[in-house]
């Protein structure tokens, strides 16, 4: 009988302890919920482009946040469009800015599209294409954080 009861406040403990263990947040999941993923791309970017068919040309790409959606940015003179004309703006995940489809440029006269990853804190990699009404091109670049 004291076997049992043994048996019994062993078999208790270990449930008792399983279901304790379980209660542990799982570092995992849930980022901290207040992180704007926005803030590590912020700033001016060196960008040197490569197009699929061309000469190779480094510019200034400067993204600021939108101040009016949390998971946006905006990339003014992404492509190369120019400061004065109107930015891309992209959505931001932790690891990536993807930017939709999109229309460009004062004029309207640019469309573009692309995806581009984090690939160190002061680094990222891009594919992105720009029809600019007459051309699509495709281009690859790398963006380095000044």
């Amino acid at each position: 009988m004291r076997h049992i009861k043994n048996l019994l406040i062993i078999l208790c403990s270990t449930f008792i302890i399983a279901g304790l263990s379980s209660c542990e947040e799982d570092s995992s999941f849930g980022n901290d919920i207040n992180e704007d993923y926005r803030d590590k791309y912020i700033g001016n970017w060196t960008c040197t482009e490569t197009p699929a068919k061309g000469i190779e040309l480094t510019y200034t790409v400067k993204i600021s946040k939108d101040t009016a959606n949390s998971s946006r940015v905006y990339l003014k003179n992404f492509g190369f469009s120019g400061l004065n004309e109107k930015a891309a703006y992209g959505i931001v995940t932790e690891n990536s800015i993807t930017v939709p489809e999109q229309t460009i440029c004062n004029d309207d006269s640019w469309v573009v599209e692309g995806i581009g990853y984090l690939i160190k804190s002061d680094k990222m990699t891009w594919e992105y294409s720009i029809n600019d009404g007459a051309d699509l091109s495709n281009y690859t670049a790398v963006f380095i954080k000044q």
